[in-house]
């Protein structure tokens, strides 16, 4: 039987990191373009950058942008930009969209950088959830319930969106399309009155949904780490395929008076996700969920991290291999 060399990931990665890194030295000192993706000094302290998605058709130092992390769980409001991509991987949080004044973006801060097909995408959902008439995949509503989703946006993206938000960049009259015309308001009251009943209605259900979900509803293999123990050299190995891969790391006990912990998973020296902040729990417990094609064979590392300041209080480095899938 003839075999067949497979594709080596990390080569492949690496080989994507050097073209973006020639792609962003080109555009060293240019001005700032639709589809780059910058740091800014504002949310410098969030796991997050921002995409830009197009200026303002009125105002040409103001950019719509929206969020751009590595939490692999993509909602109904997100895309995902797949790991062979430029930049990937990422998601682009398009319903937490904001303007930002062209004079924030540092040509030095400039990241990455999306193709065309997902700079489009972005730009079409945003349009959708700003219009309201947004129609989600039955998998996006899915994700949209997951704890670790509905945290990641309490404790990450609304704080960054509101970060950027309280510079005064652009006043409410310049952002996109509101969800409820001011000609319906002018028209009917009393019908913006029941709609805005129905808002808060549905704002306390989401409140409610964050505080009693505690795990999703499909089973996903999980990978445990116990800080506590001594081990050598840790292998996990990962069936190849689809689907999703929880990782699970106990807290060890003399961390407990850190305050408020992260927990970071680490690849090639990147952070590729993060579990929010938490004060440690009776639980002791943090978790990360991936998508297994997010999960290369190869080096990894995982950080507990304390929220205030970022700095790496422990850590586990493993090592990740492709499960031999038995022959006929």
């Amino acid at each position: 039987m003839a075999t067949h060399d497979r594709p080596d990931p990390e080569t492949g990665q690496r080989a994507r990191l050097a073209d973006l890194a020639a792609e962003l030295e080109r555009r060293r000192g240019r001005a700032p373009e639709p589809g780059e993706v910058f740091v800014l000094p504002e949310t410098a302290e969030l796991p997050v950058e921002w995409a830009l998605l197009e200026r303002h058709p009125m105002r040409r130092d103001l950019w719509l942008a929206v969020p751009a992390d590595v939490q692999p769980l993509a909602g109904s409001g997100d895309v995902a930009v797949p790991a062979e991509a430029l930049s990937g991987p990422l998601v682009l949080r398009c319903g937490h969209w904001v303007w930002i004044g062209a004079s924030r973006l540092r040509p030095e801060l400039r990241t990455g950088l999306l193709d065309a097909e997902r700079l489009d995408a972005a730009r079409t959902l945003q349009r959708a959830l700003a219009d309201g008439c947004l129609e989600p995949t039955p998998l996006g509503e899915e994700n949209d319930r997951d704890p670790e989703l509905l945290a990641w946006e309490q404790d990450v993206l609304r704080p960054a969106r509101a970060a950027l938000e309280a510079l005064h960049d652009a006043v409410e009259t310049l952002r996109p399309r509101r969800t409820l015309p001011d000609r319906v308001r002018r028209v009917s009251p009393w019908l913006a009155a029941a709609l805005l009943l129905v808002s808060v209605g549905l704002g306390w259900w989401v409140a409610r949904l964050e505080r009693d979900l505690t795990a999703p509803s499909y089973d996903e293999p999980t990978v445990p780490f116990d800080f506590g123990e001594v081990r050598g050299d840790v292998v996990v190995k990962l069936a190849q395929g689809p689907g999703r891969v929880r990782i699970r790391a106990t807290i060890p006990a003399k961390l407990y008076s850190e305050g408020p912990l992260r927990l970071a998973l680490i690849r090639q020296g990147r952070i590729i996700a993060v579990a929010p902040a938490q004060e440690v729990g009776s639980s002791g417990e943090r978790s990360i969920t991936l998508q297994r094609n997010d999960l290369p064979p190869g080096p990894y590392s995982l950080e507990f991290r304390r929220a205030k300041d970022g700095k790496v209080l422990e850590e586990q480095r493993f090592r990740i291999e492709t499960e031999e899938t038995p022959g006929p």
